[in-house]
């Protein structure tokens, strides 16, 4: 992990643009998230999907994986409405469906 993070740190010096930022951003929460820091890991996915105005499949992964981290750590508000945003790109997207049906488990 100290790696990883190390990593992310040198590519915050060298990121040219918002793309590698939010990218960057994606990154460190998924690092967070390998290490069951689920609160850490939503706030920075939160923080990436602000950043994103890119393509739809961009958009629909980052809020995946904002919805998993919301699970993980129990906020359950939050990972209702990204799953709503979610159901409003690909309804019948199979990571979709496992979300939705992962939320009423709750």
């Amino acid at each position: 992990m100290k790696k990883a993070q190390d990593f992310v740190d040198s590519g915050k010096k060298c990121a040219a643009n918002e793309f590698e930022k939010t990218e960057l951003l994606m990154l460190e929460a998924k690092i967070r998230a390998a290490s069951g820091k689920w609160a850490e890991a939503k706030e920075l996915q939160k923080n990436a999907l602000q950043n994103i105005n890119n393509s739809f499949s961009e958009i629909r992964i980052a809020y995946q994986n904002y919805a998993e981290y919301c699970l993980k750590n129990n906020d359950i508000a939050e990972a209702k409405k990204a799953i709503g945003i979610l159901k409003s790109i690909d309804r019948k997207h199979p990571d979709v469906i496992d979300l939705e049906k992962r939320l009423k488990t709750r």
